[in-house]
């Protein structure tokens, strides 16, 4: 990955951007990682890329704010700004790097957002939420996507939540129009994404996503056994 800047406020922020031939950008934002004391790695970075034709800017945050960090709105901006897109915007992300993505569509116009794992509500007011302990010490109350919610109109946003262990955060969150909400009964947090990787379906998804092809996003993620919230949970409050 050719990393073309990077710019770090308190320490917290690196963006690295991986170059590409058209004019879309791809968002990819990261998950906490494996250590503590090391800056998260990259995430997406091959889906996204499309073998070389759209530019993804890499973002992770070093401090794990879930975008508490007041600093995280004008560094994206400034960064985003730098690069001047010319086509469309996808912001992705999984577990935290999901709710950036999210929070990503109120601080720049977005196209579509992909989702992996986002949590609802994870800070001291959410005693329920015992993941992640060394990192929720941190937060203030109101962690989590409910902190900006709903989505902007205009943006495709896709949400994709494993059943196994994110049951309760999935149905947290709000039927909203224009949201996509998919389940995926047989996968948990932290497996989602790599298996649908693994099955070579990511990519796709990527790029029905940015392409607002919702019906062939619906049907990738239907063949890896995902389902609509609106068909699991019809007739009940989910």
């Amino acid at each position: 990955m050719k990393q073309a800047f990077q710019h770090s406020r308190r320490g917290n922020w690196r963006f690295s951007l991986s170059e590409g031939a058209g004019p879309d950008l791809v968002l990819a934002f990261s998950s906490v990682g494996h250590d503590p004391d090391e800056m998260p790695s990259p995430e997406f970075l091959t889906s996204a890329s499309a073998g070389g034709q759209r530019r993804v800017l890499c973002i992770a945050d070093r401090g794990r704010s879930w975008g508490q960090d007041p600093g995280f709105a004008p560094a994206l901006k400034r960064q985003v700004a730098q690069l001047e897109p010319k086509g469309r915007v996808l912001a992705i992300g999984s577990s935290m790097g999901g709710c950036l993505a999210l929070q990503a569509a109120t601080v720049l116009p977005l196209s579509a957002v992909l989702a992996f794992g986002p949590q609802w509500a994870l800070g001291p007011d959410c005693p329920d939420e015992t993941r992640w302990p060394l990192w929720r010490a941190g937060l203030r109350a109101g962690a989590g996507a409910r902190a900006f919610w709903p989505p902007p109109e205009g943006v495709a946003v896709t949400l994709l939540h494993g059943l196994k262990d994110d049951l309760a955060q999935a149905r947290a969150f709000p039927a909203q129009p224009g949201v996509d909400h998919l389940l995926f009964a047989e996968e948990s947090h932290s497996d989602l994404a790599l298996n649908l990787r693994a099955r070579g379906l990511l990519g796709g998804l990527t790029e029905a996503a940015i392409g607002h092809d919702r019906r062939r996003l619906l049907r990738l993620a239907s063949s890896a056994g995902g389902i609509s919230r609106k068909r699991l949970w019809r007739g009940t409050a989910g």
